[in-house]
């Protein structure tokens, strides 16, 4: 009996009932695996764009206080104040007052520039003693009841105020003036001879012009958007969801939702809920805007929550202490989680495929012993694929770890899957536009740490051929992928080795293949590397770029390397980019002390040449 019992275990039902039960063990275990990363993928890409962004605000910030600062230490703004301060506080004095005027004349850059929209001096009491506009002098500054905001003013600190509703009428995008519009204020101590603060000035800043744009940048995909809240719950910059928002009613039609509607949880989807049966006001803050105001620390939450829309969304957000906002990067779930998903189908298609072939097997066997082999051999092809499987589901996991944190090579991988058609489309646009925003976000900081000169260069030894010839590799698919020839030649009186920073040619130099492989459809780009002269101390080396593309047209070429500039605007809409990246190779290049120019002529393509001196480190050449 025992023997026959054991046996028993080996009986063909048995087999094929385990071989299902670890096949639909095996896809759960498989499916818990990926979606467990897919949430550490989905969390780093939140964060990255929020940390990028909450960066950019804090360059911004800092850079509008070193403005005013400037402007507050020059000694007729000094002197001016000084005079309007003996007059007093009578507004028709003040404003006929010959020292109005001249501070009228002398702030004319600030009341003329796009950034700006305006300035105030203010007396001890927080009144206008000045203003660009003659209605704001001699009454109570709009700062004036936040006394323990200004305090820090009087103290000495140079100051940024939150965004507020403005004081007086403003235009907005389109130049329309807009009661209740937003505004920011930044202010710096006015010192007078005896080192004393005598007043302060203040700078009316322009949020819409730089502040929301920073903002509008960490929009990603369809439904992401990265925005910006006050201390009660206010929406401090624009939503991409204008027409969602009127028609839910939040908002009236041409109406900005800045500082016009909280970040509420509406009880419902607005997409797809009438309004009036929504829950009446007040209505609780979001779980996002309730801890950011609350707690005043970074947070995340990838299990979905209601957005202002009444939309589930994962987020991530930070408060920032300095401009008293929180802010948050937001995502829909079902954008989000789109990709796990269908992965999660295939998986169970798999398993449903597996399991199948499974009784097969057990059917095959039970009726013609003759079809044995071929049930083995489906046997083995079916574990083949659960390997297979297996091995790219663990490739998969790696790849999520790479640029973006995760989401490019997450959706990467989804490119690959067998999807249906739409689902492939809205992958791929994800896709791209990640790619595309880190590039952007990545060529901004870049420019912004060149300007306010945080870029220091290495010197050291290394071989100018290596870096080149690594570089093809690298850049070789992306020129297959259109069918161009990618190659490099080098001059035989190369150096081995020369001194210098290799990271930064390398940024130039890649930067300056990629957009010859950008903007040519067809033909090579070519790379030609040699020494200029063989006597001179430095060593001249000079790096050429060759691309048959359409060519630049001569009136363009002048205006190649400014900033936010690109030959045609229509290149814009069609390769992306910010008209930042030939801006930061001539910055680099003269950094290093080169210099870099274009040829070009419509039609035959064009030819960038990078020119750099390096200190040889060595007699022998590269081979």
């Amino acid at each position: 009996m025992p023997p026959r019992r054991l046996l028993t275990l080996w009986h063909p039902q048995v087999v094929c009932g385990f071989a299902v039960l670890a096949i639909v063990a095996s896809s759960f275990l498989t499916f818990i695996y990926l979606k467990h990363h897919a949430h550490d993928a989905l969390d780093k890409s939140l964060q990255t764009v929020l940390d990028t962004t909450s960066e950019a605000i804090a360059h911004w910030s800092g850079a509008q206080k070193i403005t005013v600062q400037a402007w507050a230490q020059n000694p007729a703004v000094n002197s001016l104040s000084t005079d309007l301060l003996s007059i007093g506080t009578q507004a028709e004095a003040l404003i006929f007052a010959p020292a109005q005027q001249k501070l009228k004349s002398f702030f004319e850059p600030v009341t003329e520039a796009a950034a700006f929209e305006g300035y105030f001096i203010v007396n001890r009491d927080n009144i206008n003693i000045a203003s660009s506009r003659s209605e704001n002098i001699g009454i109570e500054n709009i700062l004036s009841d936040r006394d323990r905001f200004l305090d820090r003013a009087w103290s000495g600190e140079t100051i940024i105020s939150p965004p507020l509703i403005s004081d007086v009428p403003l235009p907005d995008l389109s130049g329309r003036l807009q009661q209740h519009r937003i505004t920011m204020l930044v202010v710096s101590p006015l010192i007078d001879e005896h080192e004393q603060v005598h007043a302060l000035l203040m700078l009316r800043l322009n949020p819409l012009h730089t502040f929301t744009s920073i903002l509008r940048m960490g929009r990603i995909g369809e439904s992401g958007e990265t925005y910006a809240i006050d201390a009660t719950g206010r929406l401090a910059s624009e939503s991409r969801f204008n027409e969602q928002l009127e028609m839910a009613g939040l908002i009236k039609a041409g109406e900005t939702p800045v500082m016009n509607i909280r970040i509420t949880d509406p009880g419902g989807n607005l997409l797809n809920t009438d309004i009036e049966a929504l829950s009446e006001e007040p209505r609780p803050l979001t779980h996002m805007a309730r801890l950011a105001i609350k707690e005043r620390k970074p947070g995340s939450r990838l299990d979905s929550y209601k957005n202002y829309r009444g939309v589930d969304v994962i987020g991530a957000w930070v408060w920032n202490e300095e401009l008293q906002i929180g802010i948050a990067t937001e995502l829909d779930s079902e954008e989000a989680y789109a990709g796990l998903r269908n992965t999660g189908w295939f998986i169970l298609g798999s398993a449903v495929l597996l399991s199948f072939l499974s009784l097969l097997v057990l059917r095959s066997h039970l009726t013609v012993r003759r079809h044995a082999e071929e049930a083995i051999q489906l046997a083995v092809k079916a574990i083949d694929a659960d390997r297979l499987k297996s091995e790219f589901l663990a490739n998969m996991s790696h790849e999520i770890r790479t640029p973006m944190n995760g989401v490019l090579g997450m959706l990467e991988i989804l490119q690959d899957m067998e999807l249906p058609e739409k689902a492939k489309k809205y992958t791929g646009v994800a896709y791209q536009s990640a790619d595309d925003l880190l590039k952007i976000l990545n060529d901004i900081l870049d420019y912004s740490r060149l300007e306010s000169g945080r870029v220091n260069l290495e010197h050291v030894s290394f071989c100018p051929k290596s870096i080149v010839a690594d570089l093809i590799p690298v850049l070789r698919p992306e020129a297959d992928r259109k069918n161009i020839t990618l190659s490099a030649t080098f001059g035989p009186d190369l150096p081995a080795q020369i001194s210098g920073d290799p990271g930064r040619l390398r940024q130039v130099l890649t930067n300056l293949i990629h957009n010859g492989i950008k903007f040519t459809d067809q033909g090579a780009v070519e790379i030609k590397v040699s020494q200029i002269s063989a006597q001179q101390v430095p060593v001249e080396l000079q790096f050429e770029i060759h691309d048959t593309g359409p060519g630049i047209p001569a009136d363009a070429l002048p205006m190649m390397f400014e900033r936010f500039h690109q030959a045609d605007l229509s290149s814009t809409k069609e390769f992306g980019g910010a008209g930042l990246g030939l801006a930061i190779c001539q910055q680099l290049s003269d950094l290093m002390g080169g210099t870099l120019q274009a040829k070009s002529a419509v039609g035959q393509g064009s030819c960038f040449t990078l020119t750099l001196p390096m200190s040889g480190s060595g007699s022998a050449r590269a081979v």
